[in-house]
């Protein structure tokens, strides 16, 4: 019954679903698996934070960074980070058992 009265409250506007998953994807503009890659996440209704590298070295070498790579090495994006985990790109996102992990990662409420 809490559930329903969370969802009706929802559907109300009264309360925001709160996700325990959190999702990083850094991007470039007008790059097609960027692209690919965020609508996915949109279709299976999974907020993310879009962290654009666009002319930000320092961005550039934080995902390089976080992704495990070498930093004389070059990295395409995107690259997509699930809980501070390094996923890949969008051809291994494209892998992922979203509704596995939504089980996983019931949202809470505010």
């Amino acid at each position: 019954m809490r559930y329903l009265a969370s969802f009706l409250f929802v559907l109300m506007g009264l309360l925001t679903p709160v996700h325990a998953l959190t999702v990083e994807i850094y991007t470039i503009p007008g790059c097609f698996g960027c692209g690919m890659a965020k609508s996915m996440l949109e279709d299976h209704g999974i907020p993310y934070t879009e962290v654009s590298i666009q002319g930000r070295p320092d961005l550039y070498a934080q995902m390089k960074k976080r992704a495990g790579g070498n930093p004389e090495d070059s990295m395409t994006v995107p690259r997509i980070f699930i809980n501070d985990k390094h996923i890949g790109s969008y051809s291994e996102l494209s892998d992922v058992d979203f509704d596995a992990l939504l089980q996983q990662e019931k949202p809470t409420f505010e």
